[in-house]
């Protein structure tokens, strides 16, 4: 059956039904929409620890060495005042078919000696090179009543080469090796016949490597390592700031272990270079405690590769992504909004919230008062204003710098006759591809900005009389996840690290 109308005055009635639906609908659009909020995700994000070595310094001077090992060389390093009978061995021919004596042995005195000149020290890599200058002069006299003295200058340099362990108690042990440059050899050439003492002459001179040996540990035994390392090692328990705002971010350093791994002699000073190894993890906002530090441990073997890993934060709080999502939408009011069923809408866009809900979603809570420009609505209505909610989820890949807002949808129902209108222009895919854009623009400008903020950060950071710095290689982040504290996406940064002292 069709719809029966009746007439009065010339104009069609409206049914009753009709009419309490307009009137229902006119007082709707001329009032305040409430939607329901989404639950809040009270959520923190979990930042893991991560294991670093950091590699740190320590110079030993050795100014009082040379001096010290210069002491316990004698200036006669080696002499010799002997008669030997036989010099020169005797001549012999074989004859009828024996050897035959045709010259008796010859006999002479041998008088020289080699003293020492001034010690110096030498770095070579790990070798600390004791280098001592020797010079003499050797003479033979009286051979068998014919030549009254023969003399030659002899000249070498003893090179004592020490190496150093230190042992798990701080202790520093060397090891020495003894070895011989000969520039000119002991030795003489008469009547044909060679007298060579450089084999008796080293032999005296390898007495002089236990002496030094004994001089150079009983000065390491002065240095007291421990005093040395400690600084270093406490100084290790600090909280360092990576980003000073927006938001704050801090790291922790806990020292576990410290090891040797190389060291490098010169002149002047034995350097020791180590690693500590300890645990490292990232606060978001307020600075935290200083870490309690732990006594200097046992001193320990190098555990190989490694390097520094730090997990960074990046968080883009939900307050600093709010004004530019409004100031997004501000910009759609320049031109009327075409919603489908209804026509061309005037819409100003106030506050907007955002928090994160439920199964890592985040809820955009958008102002709207909107006003039909014409249309069968335009006659029922002067506008209808209320704040509408809309849940997204985010979806990014671990290592990817795409991040997407997917299913961006109303959240929850109003009375569908007073809500329609706000709800079909958050709808329409000019606002909701507006905000979709926007929040993938915000947090994808955040990541870029957290290679220089990471690099910079951790250039130079002072601690006291030391210095930490880093040296960045890496940067690698995973998915973007929604937390309390902001959207968050964890950025691993690995290099590099070394610690020195430098006194203000």
């Amino acid at each position: 059956m069709g719809q029966e109308f009746s007439v009065k005055h010339g104009r069609p009635a409206i049914p009753a039904i009709a009419v309490s639906a307009l009137l229902a609908l006119l007082a709707a659009c001329n009032s305040g929409v409430d939607y329901p909020a989404p639950d809040r995700d009270e959520t923190e994000p979990d930042i893991p620890s991560s294991t670093s070595r950091i590699s740190t310094s320590v110079r030993i001077p050795l100014s009082t060495l040379r001096a010290e090992v210069e002491k316990a060389a004698d200036k006669r390093l080696w002499q010799i005042d002997e008669t030997r009978e036989n010099c020169l061995p005797p001549q012999r021919i074989h004859a009828l078919g024996r050897d035959i004596r045709v010259s008796p042995d010859v006999s002479c005195r041998i008088q020289g000696h080699l003293d020492r000149g001034r010690v110096s020290l030498a770095g070579r890599g790990q070798d600390l090179e004791v280098r001592i200058p020797v010079a003499g002069r050797l003479a033979v006299r009286d051979i068998g009543g014919i030549i009254k003295q023969e003399t030659v200058d002899a000249a070498a340099e003893v090179v004592v080469r020490v190496r150093f362990s230190v042992s798990p108690d701080w202790q520093l042990r060397p090891t020495a090796r003894l070895s011989y440059n000969w520039k000119r050899r002991p030795g003489l050439d008469i009547l044909g016949r060679n007298i060579d003492l450089t084999g008796h002459a080293e032999d005296r001179l390898s007495r002089i490597k236990p002496g030094i040996e004994r001089q150079i540990e009983r000065e390491l035994a002065k240095i007291d390592l421990r005093s040395l390392v400690e600084p270093a090692w406490q100084s290790g328990f600090t909280v360092l700031s990576v980003n000073r705002e927006n938001p704050p971010v801090w790291l922790l350093l806990r020292p576990e272990t410290l090891a040797l791994d190389r060291y490098a002699a010169s002149d002047r000073e034995l350097t020791l270079h180590m690693v500590v190894e300890g645990a490292v993890e990232s606060f978001v906002g307020a600075r935290p405690d200083e870490p309690a530090s732990l006594p200097l441990p046992a001193l320990g073997k190098d555990g190989g590769d490694g390097g520094l890993t730090l997990t960074v934060p990046v968080l883009a709080d939900y307050a600093q992504v709010e004004p530019p999502l409004e100031r997004t939408l501000d910009n759609l009011e320049a031109e009327p909004i075409k919603v489908r069923g209804i026509g061309e809408v005037d819409a100003n866009f106030g506050d907007v919230e955002l928090y994160p809900t439920t199964d890592g979603q985040i809820a955009v809570g958008v102002d709207v008062e909107a006003k039909p420009r014409g249309g069968w609505l335009s006659w029922l209505t002067s506008g209808a204003k209320g704040k509408v909610w809309l849940v997204g989820q985010l979806e990014s890949e671990p290592g990817s710098e795409v991040i997407e807002i997917s299913g961006l949808e109303v959240y929850g129902k109003a009375d569908e006759l007073a809500g329609d209108l706000l709800v079909s222009i958050l709808r329409t895919a000019r606002v909701r591809e507006a905000i979709e854009r926007e929040l993938k623009a915000n947090l994808t400008q955040d990541y870029e900005r957290i290679d220089a903020k990471v690099r910079e950060a951790l250039q130079e950071v002072r601690t006291g009389d030391w210095v930490l710095s880093a040296q960045i290689d890496t940067l690698d982040h995973g998915g973007v996840t929604t937390t309390n504290a902001g959207l968050y996406l964890p950025v691993t940064a690995k290099g590099s690290a070394s610690l020195r002292y430098q006194p203000r």
